[in-house]
């Protein structure tokens, strides 16, 4: 189980100076036990429901510099609140550890460890979200900006569908998304999108007895006794059900558009050493 080597806590909320801000206090623990934190900053940032972001004003000694192994410093900060008509629908605080210089393995503002916050809840009952365009209105932090108004348009080019929509241009082939830009921007997606039921296999994945005896898992008999009673490892078994050669069919894709939107349902079969698998419904 990892563990970030820095743990962010929520302390208190209270009432600004004004009515225009709210004062947060958060503890950053530092669970190194070897070295204190004076090679990281703090990157703050607050967002509403809109998606927009406020801001946010260090009070105080605000540094990582001097907490030791083991240590904790409380840390202060006052974040604009967002417009009165979307307080009720909640507001969030991000707190980000990053690297001051360039390490042989991370670049200089690699994030160790981040966290967030609610600062505002947001009101379940409220009403506001029906009538504002917000992106989110639960317990859960916002990720995007608010959605550009407008329509969906679709054209198809040979075998590659186009979707032309007011905040983006889409590419699709065989079912799978292939390109998503910005109008006029630049590509998004080094390759297309595909499933992958297969990933590179850690210490863990490899430990079992045929990491000691490799010939077990080319014995039929042998592997399947080894697997029965958890003595495979993650690796062989995974082999063994073929996720490293899978291959894929489209069986269908259906486009359907409702209002303003499309959506694109895709159903693909699955099928390793000549055996069919599991489906997959991809919807876009």
């Amino acid at each position: 189980l990892f563990r970030s080597p820095i743990a962010f806590e929520l302390v208190k909320r209270n009432a600004g100076s004004d009515s225009s801000s709210q004062e947060v206090s958060f503890n950053v623990c530092n669970r190194y036990c070897f070295r204190q934190l004076g090679h990281l900053e703090l990157s703050l940032f607050a967002r509403d429901a809109s998606g927009k972001s406020s801001k946010c004003t260090p009070l105080g000694v605000f540094s990582l510099a001097g907490v030791g192994p083991g240590e904790k410093r409380t840390l202060s900060v006052r974040v604009e609140l967002p417009p009165t008509e979307l307080r009720a629908c909640g507001q969030w605080l991000f707190v980000q550890a990053k690297l001051l210089e360039a390490t042989p393995l991370m670049p200089a503002g690699f994030v160790v460890a981040d966290a967030g916050f609610t600062i505002l809840s947001p009101d379940v009952d409220n009403k506001a979200a029906e009538r504002i365009p917000v992106v989110c209105a639960g317990s859960v932090a916002p990720v995007a900006s608010m959605r550009t108004p407008g329509r969906a348009s679709m054209s198809k080019h040979g075998e590659e569908v186009v979707v032309t929509a007011p905040g983006y241009v889409a590419r699709f082939r065989g079912g799978a998304l292939k390109s998503i830009r910005k109008p006029d921007g630049e590509e998004l997606l080094a390759s297309g999108l595909r499933h992958c039921f297969m990933r590179a296999t850690t210490d863990n994945d490899r430990c079992g007895l045929d990491f000691f005896a490799p010939w077990a898992v080319k014995v039929p008999l042998v592997s399947a006794i080894l697997k029965a009673t958890g003595n495979l490892s993650f690796r062989a078994v995974w082999r063994m059900a073929g996720l490293n050669e899978l291959e894929t069919s489209v069986q269908s894709c259906d486009w359907d558009c409702q209002g303003q939107s499309l959506t694109l349902c895709v159903a693909e079969q699955f099928a390793a050493q000549g055996q069919r698998c599991f489906q997959v419904q991809t919807k876009y």
